[in-house]
């Protein structure tokens, strides 16, 4: 599981962290582990010694992760090249990105499929107690183990370790178990399948506990293939859709992703542990089987009546874990559980009893392993797509629960009616199963409260540092319940996240995963907006000719760049859903889109970027928070050579930065690692959002041209845009000025780089936020504004000059005395010629 983690997260530069991507990745890896299952299920009925060949698929494994490094490093060109040619296709070229993955990963995938069936059918071979109870166990060790990986990964290794460096730990594990098995294999069985080894009688027939009617068994056998594929399909189903309802209130962290999967496979491997004592004393297979389906529809439907209550328990979790980042996650483990943990019980025992129908036909174990899973497998592989691509958009995350909750249910009254036991019992139960289905949609469906829903974690701890959790509870009942509070005015499901626009004190806000990404009105995030956008066109030395902007948002930026004489804006955007609740921000942004110099793409950046042959004047880089899983991916080394290749000779690169919860340990880091391929560069600061932006440059100084600055300032649409967040002349923006990138680098001294390796800022991250960390602003100052100041205005000293003394008077005029000190410094720096 560990290697998975890596391999993902190796993947996701290739693919992209869009749904495209992440579905790709998963359609491939579930291929090839199904295509593993049933190869090894085959070869297991035919080995002498399933435990040797075990080992060597074990020892494929860990070459392929000691190999990893460096086949993502011959893959980048082979995807690049892709992306290149096809990007933009549609469905042909997402099946062609599949199917050159999907090769790709075959080999490691096969062998990590084969693995259960062969140990199965050597252990079932040595188990006296019959082959049922040992797939159970096996299953249960086996997810046990994966429960470890991810937690192991997750929490420990890639944060201190870096990928490759967790890829090798996951290959000497492998290397490990392949040893012990040399070393210390106990004798082959007695006899293997293809030497006359017969199947294990049908549990039905084995004794006393059989409960009847074993003519009916082997009918409902038949059909264990296609039944279990459909509840493979609602398995993936449950967790996409539980992931996507956590994700909100917990921050969309990558904690918190890992977290969640620990969580459902603890269910899972608890589940199978208990099937290994339910196959040992009841010999109805397809009975258990569907009173396991019965209980995993109740499971999940009851479970969907507390989703409501998450805001309320996430508020909890804060209040108590004082601070504590870990005391939280510990808190997210525990609402987790509640939600997930009572199906994910009944899914792990699923498995194991599915097996045990399926060698009703007298079939040997380790073959019916691999069978199942491999159906199993093409259920998931299903559920994975339609559930991102079609159910969630379309229906929503309750009804696609509520949905696949009833096919459970479906499935669980067919089992009982066609399983062993008295017809009258039969009967009973699937009525009684029938009856509770129908009374639940009659009298108990859930409601699916979108404002609350939408409830994040940012805004869940700003109010408890702001009024406690007392006032955290009256505001998240009061949420959805009236419109004093705010209204909602769009609300959409989309593939890759939900995306609210809620309307509060006459301010419109963008909420994407219950996190606020953009505001409208005076508020703290419109003048970063605005700026973000006019910035770097000031710093051109002629007219942008084509500019790339990541992060469409609410338009506002968009928008800024269009105010100048540009030839084509591309907007990169993750969520189809953004684009949709735009028409909401019409006022403040206009319709960027619909200007014919402008073009959308919906695509992961870092893949376009990496790909593209393109070149452009600017790019604007204005992704969401840290925290979120993959928005640091924006933030590494790697990402910033990529960009500084794509950019024409004199280009600006601009970088948007939380200043507020984050670290002055995190803030160096990314000075530093901005620095490395972009050495030139200027700071200007958001007083009123706590935001940095940085105009950077791989091969020219960025001075602040007063001919250009007043060339562009003259253009109406610039200058209007400008005084809607209180910016009236150049001299107003020197305020917002704090120093130069190379010195800032240099003051942040050594220490580590963002890489995709390390991954350094999406772990650190969290933490910052969690434990309420706030930079002192000075942290993202020069350590000398002043002589940077007045080091870069060219070229007129006597205009500079009079600049700086009405900056002084404009910022002493706005109460701003930081300010003041600053430009008064900056004036006499210039005076002496320093």
């Amino acid at each position: 599981m560990i290697l998975e983690v890596v391999w993902s997260k190796y993947l996701s530069f290739l693919l992209g962290n869009s749904i495209y991507g992440v579905s790709t990745v998963v359609a491939a890896f579930l291929g090839g582990l199904g295509i593993g299952a049933s190869l090894g299920g085959r070869l297991a009925a035919r080995t002498r010694e399933p435990l040797l060949l075990y080992a060597r698929l074990e020892l494929i494994v860990a070459v392929m992760g000691l190999l990893s490094p460096v086949a993502y490093l011959a893959a980048r060109p082979i995807f690049a090249s892709l992306n290149a040619l096809f990007l933009g296709h549609g469905a042909a070229f997402l099946f062609l990105r599949f199917l050159v993955l999907f090769a790709a990963l075959l080999v490691p995938t096969i062998a990590m499929g084969a693995s259960l069936p062969l140990l199965v059918s050597d252990f079932s071979r040595r188990d006296a107690k019959g082959s049922s109870p040992a797939v159970a166990r096996l299953y249960a060790v086996n997810t046990a183990g994966a429960v470890a990986g991810v937690a192991a990964a997750g929490f420990l290794a890639i944060p201190a370790l870096g990928l490759w460096k967790t890829a090798a730990l996951a290959a000497g594990i492998d290397l490990a178990v392949v040893l012990a098995i040399l070393l210390a294999r106990p004798p082959a069985p007695v006899a293997a399948a293809g030497e006359g080894v017969a199947a294990e009688p049908a549990p039905d027939a084995r004794g006393p506990k059989s409960l009847g009617a074993p003519h009916q068994a082997p009918a409902f056998a038949g059909w264990i293939l296609p039944i279990f594929a459909i509840s493979g399909f609602t398995a993936i189903l449950y967790e996409v859709a539980w992931t996507r309802i956590l994700a909100v209130p917990f921050g969309g962290m990558v904690y918190a992703f890992s977290a969640i999967l620990a969580i459902y496979l603890v269910g899972i491997a608890l589940g199978a542990s208990a099937a290994a004592r339910l196959l040992r004393h009841v010999k109805a297979p397809v009975a258990l089987f569907g009173v396991l389906q019965g209980i995993l529809a109740a499971a999940v439907a009851l479970g969907s009546r507390l989703f409501e209550r998450i805001p309320h328990w996430e508020a909890t979790a804060i209040a108590a874990s004082m601070g504590s980042t870990w005391r939280l996650l510990l808190g997210e483990v525990g609402i987790a559980a509640r939600i997930i943990l009572p199906a994910s019980l009944a899914l792990g025992a699923l498995f194991p009893t599915a097996v045990a129908v399926y060698q009703l036909k007298r079939r040997e174990a380790g073959a019916s392993v691999g069978t199942i899973y491999a159906a199993n497998t093409i259920g998931s592989i299903a559920g994975s797509l339609l559930t991102a691509f079609l159910l969630i958009p379309w229906i929503g995350t309750l009804r696609s629960i509520l949905l696949a909750a009833g096919l459970n249910a479906a499935i669980g009254i067919a089992a009982l009616l066609a399983g062993e036991g008295r017809p009258i019992l039969r009967r009973s139960a699937a009525a009684v199963l029938a009856a509770s289905a129908v009374a639940f949609a009659a009298l108990a469906m859930p409601t699916w409260d979108a404002e609350r829903m939408s409830l994040g974690l940012i805004r869940l701890l700003r109010s408890h540092w702001y009024g406690g959790e007392s006032l955290t509870h009256r505001t998240i009942d009061a949420i959805g319940r009236s419109t004093k509070l705010e209204r909602l005015l769009f609300y959409k499901e989309g593939r890759a996240a939900a995306v609210t626009v809620i309307e509060s004190g006459g301010r419109r806000a963008l909420l994407i995963n219950g996190k606020t990404d953009a505001t409208t009105g005076v508020g703290e995030d419109m003048a970063q907006q605005v700026l973000v956008g006019q910035l770097p066109l000031l710093m051109l030395r002629d007219d942008g000719k084509d500019v790339c902007v990541v992060g469409y948002g609410s338009g506002v930026t968009t928008h800024a760049v269009l105010t100048h004489p540009v030839h084509e804006v591309l907007t990169i955007e993750l969520e189809d859903a953004v684009i949709e609740a735009a028409p909401q921000f019409r006022a403040d942004a206009g319709e960027p889109l619909a200007d014919p110099r402008s073009r959308l793409l919906i695509e992961d950046a870092g893949t376009y970027l990496r790909s593209t042959r393109r070149a452009y004047d600017v790019i604007i880089s204005e992704p969401s928070n840290l925290w979120i899983a993959g928005m640091a991916d924006l933030f590494t080394r790697d990402f910033y050579r990529t960009a500084a290749s794509k950019l024409r000779p004199g280009g600006i690169f601009c970088q948007w930065v939380q200043c507020y919860q984050t670290s002055p340990a995190t803030l160096r880091t990314i000075f530093r690692t901005l620095a490395v391929p972009f050495p030139h560069g200027q700071l200007f600061f958001v007083d009123k959002s706590a935001d940095l932006i940085i105009l950077a440059s791989p091969d020219r100084d960025v001075p602040l041209d007063l001919d250009r600055l007043a060339e562009a300032w003259a253009r109406p649409e610039v200058a209007r845009d400008f005084a809607r967040v209180g910016v009236e002349s150049l001299a107003d923006l020197l305020r917002y000025y704090r120093g130069r990138l190379d010195r800032v680098a240099a003051e942040a001294g050594p220490g580590p780089i963002n890489t995709d390796d390390n991954g350094w800022l999406e772990h650190r991250a969290p933490f910052d936020l969690l434990a309420g960390a706030t930079s002192e602003h000075e942290m993202a100052w020069s350590p000398d504004v002043a002589a940077d100041l007045a080091a870069s205005i060219v070229p007129d000293r006597d205009r500079a000059a009079a600049l700086l003394d009405d900056a002084a008077r404009r910022a002493k005029a706005a109460g701003n005395e930081g300010a003041v000190l600053g430009l008064k410094m900056a004036r006499e720096r210039l005076a002496r010629g320093k």
